[in-house]
């Protein structure tokens, strides 16, 4: 059993992942969030894509790196802090914004070039490392830009939840009370997801 306070420090980062989601141009659209514990997540916000894709443009990546650190930037609006709690939002945001930089040319900075780094193993599931075949100067400046993209995406983020706080805290509250919502209750909720950069 989870206490109030446990359940409004979950569901308050799933409440920003959920209007991050709803109001991101290219980002998946919602379905679903719970703050029932599934495995090691504490809660999940669960975004379904319309139809399948072969193909990720750099505007739904950048949006699906604004919707992971959404979490987080709700609880910076609200308690002025951040907690441990979005470390794999963290992860997964600083690997996509790696790989849209050194695998995928979309950086004006470095340009249309493949920096290869890591390679998962698909028997071992675990990443294996590759000879680097540039300087140390390009691999800085691969961080320094992979650190912008990331930081530029938790503004974003940031100015999505300022803008709709009175959301965020009517989401938060009925997540609350009614621990699971689909995408028609977060609706009545918040209105329609008019979807705005």
């Amino acid at each position: 059993m989870l206490s109030s306070t446990d359940k409004e420090r979950i569901a308050t980062p799933e409440s920003g992942h959920a209007l991050v989601a709803w109001f991101s141009e290219a980002a998946d659209p919602l379905s679903k969030i719970t703050i029932i514990p599934r495995g090691r997540a504490l809660g999940v916000t669960e975004t379904m894509p319309e139809e399948d894709r072969i193909n990720y443009t750099e505007d739904y990546l950048q949006d699906r790196i604004t919707v992971l650190l959404g979490g987080r930037c709700a609880e910076k609006l609200v308690y002025d802090q951040v907690s441990s709690g979005a470390a794999d939002d963290l992860k997964q945001a600083t690997r996509l914004a790696r790989k849209m930089v050194s695998n995928w040319g979309m950086n004006d900075s470095l340009g249309p070039v493949h920096f290869p780094q890591h390679e998962e193993h698909p028997f071992l599931g675990m990443e294996m490392a590759q000879p680097k075949d540039f300087s140390d100067q390009t691999a800085k400046q691969i961080d320094d830009e992979v650190s912008t993209l990331v930081k530029r995406q938790e503004q974003k983020a940031l100015d999505l939840l300022t803008k709709h706080r009175d959301d965020l805290t009517k989401l938060s509250k009925a997540l609350m009370e009614k621990e699971t919502l689909d995408a028609h209750e977060v609706e009545k909720l918040v209105g329609a997801p008019s979807k705005s950069k």
